[in-house]
This record gives C-alpha cells, sequence and structure tokens, in this order.
C-alpha cells in the first residue's frame, strides 16, 4: 500500500451549491481550495470552515 495524501479539491464558485459543498466536505474532513470573484466572500467562508478550507 502507498502512503499518500488525498489531493485537495477546488470549488470554484461559492453561490448556493458552492458553499454548501465546501461545508459538506470539510465537515467530512476533506481539504479544500476556494475560489470566488468576490475576495471577500471567499475570506469569509474559509475563516467560517477553519483549517481545512
Amino acid at each position: 500500500m502507498s502512503n499518500t495524501k488525498e489531493p485537495k479539491v477546488a470549488i470554484i464558485g461559492l453561490g448556493t451549491i458552492g458553499c454548501t459543498l465546501a461545508t459538506n466536505l470539510t465537515n467530512g474532513n476533506r481539504a479544500i481550495i476556494l475560489a470566488d470573484r468576490t475576495i471577500s466572500k471567499t475570506q469569509n467562508l474559509a475563516k467560517e470552515l477553519g483549517n481545512l478550507a
């Protein structure tokens, strides 16, 4: 068995679906990368989700 890390998932667009997806993935202990055209929206969600975002 290899000892590889699980890759991060990038979520581009933080509308209703993007925010829900990001929340569910981080609740499942999955690291994610967030991107949106509004930097403040991205920063606020990243703070809310914690170290995995």
